[in-house]
């Protein structure tokens, strides 16, 4: 066993600690072919980010609460590649189904996505309130 496998043994845990047992000793020539299979192994099983246009496909659901579009939408929020404010704000007003919240958000003079959310969950909290 050469001293780069003696050493990168210890770390691996899990499914990459039974990869990396399979190797015969001295099949590794170096630190760079080392990662070379590494990424080639584990590499499909990173998830790859989504692009913003995903974010227009998050559609309040009609008689559903605001708090669950906004939950759903944050969630995918967080799957997405680049944040560009602009293009997330539109992706959330757009598909608000509840019309007096709708006009509201539409009609705010300077939109920022932390703005919007506090509009909508105000409109969370009267839609709670009403529901007790």
């Amino acid at each position: 066993m050469t001293q780069c496998e003696k050493s990168l043994s210890q770390p691996c845990r899990g499914s990459a600690h039974a990869w990396y047992n399979n190797f015969k000793p001295n099949s590794i020539k170096g630190f760079i072919n080392l990662c070379v299979r590494l990424v080639a192994r584990f590499s499909p099983n990173i998830p790859t980010k989504k692009s913003f246009t995903k974010l227009f496909s998050v559609t309040q659901q009609k008689g559903k609460p605001t708090h669950t579009y906004l939950k759903r939408f944050n969630k995918e929020m967080l799957k997405v590649e680049e944040f560009i404010e602009s293009i997330n704000i539109e992706a959330l007003m757009r598909k608000v189904k509840e019309h007096a919240l709708w006009r509201k958000l539409y009609t705010l003079p300077d939109k920022s996505l932390l703005k919007v959310k506090q509009i909508m969950k105000n409109h969370i909290r009267v839609e709670n309130a009403c529901v007790l």
